[in-house]
């Protein structure tokens, strides 16, 4: 038994002392952490072997932008700046399509003052985009550090890659020697153990004496119809509490966190006019009110919208009326139709403008063309009358947005718009006009200095206060005042 313990002891001894020499613990978890690193430092050797073909790229480029002129820069210079080459094809086609026009009408004709104010605007914009991409002294110092930075890192990389595939080359001769003080421990731990258990068996052998255990109460069974736990009663009770009050809880953390406009009473906190609701509507065959019923409630809708713009004043009567929203997708447009119907219906002479020169859309919703509109008469190349069409309605007319321009906001801001707008008002009982949402584009304050009043359209449950903020402060900022508000798709 003594020498037993004793060998068991010795070999245990020495595969402490292995342990401690060669700073090992467990031989198979730090060979799988030395390969999981060593996977590490060979991933990091790539990124950072990319990232200098990266440096080392932009830096070729940018030598060639700094030493050569910024109107004979090549193509394969500025092949990693597209927009460049876009502009010097877009300024030849102006070029030749000016020289055509040219041939065939005089100098001061408008389409060629037009074509050549657009060669001045490309010519402008590709001297600025050249001067963005001279490159200074300062920039090329800045690529240079960061070269030579990661050359640096990429340097270290491999001295660390280097030292693990030693470490991993040391680790077959300690598994080995490791494998054989393991066999030689669990060897003497078994004999060790086996001659334990049998002095163990002894010592019961002589110990064994007759029991003194009495019976002192007999033993009750209970019933197992009657568990006393769990008690399906009360578990029932704490869950419906607790359902109840999470759900309570829930429902006021929604309604406290939502900032969006839902009623009359959110938009008459923010101290401005409210004309009315128009409640929500399927719209996916035909949004237009043209063949509803007249006593249906969103032909009322729109009804009580119109009454509310024919009494907003008695001295002065509104005519010309710009509607806009927010954002995209609110309603303005659907809205715009709706409402030149309804007041069509009550017998006035209506047109509605499509000036909306991004993203049309009132000749879809009639199903009209749009080959020509109000950008065909701005740019004269036809008369007013030519361009405005009728709709299935007595007594509305529209007037479509014509061919996208370049430049939306320019056109609108021109003179002849103002001169397009004055024939119209005295032509019409009522201009209603489309224009892009607020927060997208400035062209609502550019017509609402022309117009009677100006309609900002909320969708509820969408636009949030916020955003109703933001666009309050955009017409402030041009001295306008919204004369009401709608609330589009609205929820009884």
């Amino acid at each position: 038994m003594a020498a037993t313990k004793k060998d068991y002891l010795k070999v245990l001894l020495e595969t402490k002392d292995f342990q401690q020499k060669n700073h090992v613990l467990n031989l198979g978890e730090e060979v799988k952490n030395a390969l999981t690193k060593l996977t590490q430092l060979l991933t990091r050797k790539e990124s950072i072997n990319q990232q200098l073909d990266e440096i080392k790229a932009k830096i070729r480029i940018y030598h060639a932008l700094f030493e050569k002129r910024p109107n004979v820069i090549s193509s394969s210079v500025t092949q990693e700046y597209g927009y460049i080459e876009e502009l010097k094809k877009s300024i030849t086609d102006l070029n030749i399509k000016l020289a055509e026009v040219r041939t065939e009408k005089h100098a001061k004709h408008p389409d060629v003052i037009l074509l050549t104010k657009k060669l001045t605007v490309l010519q402008t914009e590709l001297k600025e985009e050249y001067a963005n991409y001279q490159l200074t002294a300062r920039d090329l110092e800045v690529l240079e550090n960061n070269l030579a930075a990661s050359e640096a890192a990429f340097k270290a990389v491999n001295t660390d890659i280097q030292n693990f595939e030693m470490v991993l080359a040391a680790y077959p001769g300690k598994i080995y020697q490791n494998s054989q003080q393991n066999l030689q421990l669990a060897t003497t731990q078994s004999n060790y153990s086996k001659l334990l258990a049998t002095l163990h068996e002894i010592g019961v052998a002589e110990a064994m004496t007759l029991s003194d255990i009495r019976m002192v109460e007999t033993a009750t069974v209970k019933s197992i119809d009657k568990p006393d736990s769990p008690s399906k009663v009360l578990n029932a009770f704490i869950g419906g509490f607790l359902g109840l009050f999470f759900g309570v809880f829930l429902a006021f953390f929604v309604d406290h966190f939502d900032d969006s406009i839902r009623t009359a009473e959110d938009i008459r906190k923010s101290n401005l006019t409210y004309f009315g609701s128009i409640i929500k509507f399927k719209t996916k065959t035909n949004p237009l009110i043209i063949n509803k019923n007249p006593k249906s409630p969103i032909y009322e809708s729109y009804r009580t919208i119109r009454n509310g713009i024919k009494f907003a004043t008695v001295d002065t009567p509104i005519k010309s009326i710009i509607i806009t929203s927010p954002t995209a997708n609110e309603g303005k447009s659907i809205t715009c139709a709706n409402l030149g119907i309804s007041m069509a219906k009550d017998g006035k002479n209506v047109l509605i403008i499509d000036c909306d020169l991004r993203e049309p859309s009132l000749h879809d919703l009639f199903k009209i063309n749009n080959n020509s509109g109000l950008t065909t008469l701005l740019a004269n190349e036809k008369k007013l009358p030519e361009v405005i069409q009728a709709s299935p309605v007595d007594g509305l007319n529209i007037l479509t947005s014509g061919p996208i321009p370049p430049d939306p906001g320019f056109l609108l801001e021109s003179e002849k718009m103002q001169r397009i707008f004055s024939e119209c008002v005295e032509k019409f009982d009522y201009l209603l006009f489309d224009t892009p949402p607020i927060l997208e584009a400035q062209d609502a304050t550019v017509l609402a200095r022309q117009t009677d009043a100006c309609l900002l359209l909320l969708e509820a449950g969408k636009t949030t206060f916020q955003m109703l903020s933001h666009s309050i402060e955009n017409f402030n900022q041009a001295n306008i005042q919204i004369s009401g508000v709608i609330l589009n798709k609205f929820k009884p």
